[in-house]
């Protein structure tokens, strides 16, 4: 856990020229591995099931191609 954190800690690239500035997380799952690159981040907390959390996720990504 403590290199998980180690690594999401870095900027992403290391260098901070031009518009590259992304921060870079890794979320290991049970069964993959997430690897998120953004510049910004929203978030909210919401009491929904998976399978609805995964359908949304399904539509955004169809509706924003």
């Amino acid at each position: 856990m403590d290199e998980i954190k180690k690594v999401n800690a870095v900027q992403f690239p290391s260098s901070t020229d031009g518009d590259w500035r992304c921060r870079h997380h890794i979320f290991p799952l049970k069964e993959v591995t997430l690897e998120v690159l953004w510049r910004d981040f929203d978030h909210e907390v919401q009491n929904r099931s998976f399978n609805e959390v995964r359908q949304s996720m399904i539509d955004w990504m169809v509706n924003n191609q």
